[in-house]
């Protein structure tokens, strides 16, 4: 059993991955800074579009921010902005500093926290950290476990939490 009180309300698989995944004994960061080489495809078949980005995550809140550089030509490149913090998102596509594109709003808003969420292997002590996204799972281990304590059939999704 891996278990800490930073980590004991998470679920044992969870743990098993966390205690691989962080040396002990480190202090929690406040930001997980991620640097990426890559390219993208705007769809399938297209040229592919080489870019440069830095990708900061929030650890202890859910919050991130992709900056990303596509090369066009020369120094003329292309930058775009993904971001998430205090429940809003955002998308931003600017050239030579000139804004091309901005999404915002509901969707947006989820689709960015989705991201958060998919990345989170990326920046492993959010997922310690975080009460923000702790808070689900502690809500669902009381349910389970106080469905034992009266005694009543097993909850949906109870069936291997202590």
């Amino acid at each position: 059993m891996t278990t800490s009180p930073e980590t004991e309300h998470l679920p044992e698989l969870v743990r098993s991955y966390l205690a691989r995944s962080l040396p002990r004994g480190t202090t929690v960061p406040g930001t997980v800074r991620v640097q990426q080489t890559g390219e993208m495809w705007k769809k399938p078949g297209a040229r592919a579009m080489r870019f440069q980005a830095t990708e900061e995550f929030a650890v202890e809140r859910v919050a991130f921010s992709w900056r990303a550089r596509f090369p066009i030509v020369g120094p003329l490149a292309m930058t775009v902005v993904d971001e998430f913090a205090d429940g809003a998102g955002q998308l931003r596509v600017s050239l030579l500093g000139i804004p091309l594109q901005t999404l915002t709003g509901p969707e947006t808003n989820v689709g960015e926290a989705m991201r958060y969420l998919a990345e989170l292997g990326w920046a492993p002590q959010a997922i310690a950290a975080n009460r923000e996204l702790a808070s689900p799972l502690r809500a669902g281990r009381s349910r389970c476990r106080d469905a034992r304590q009266q005694n009543r059939a097993q909850s949906p999704g109870c069936s291997s939490v202590p």
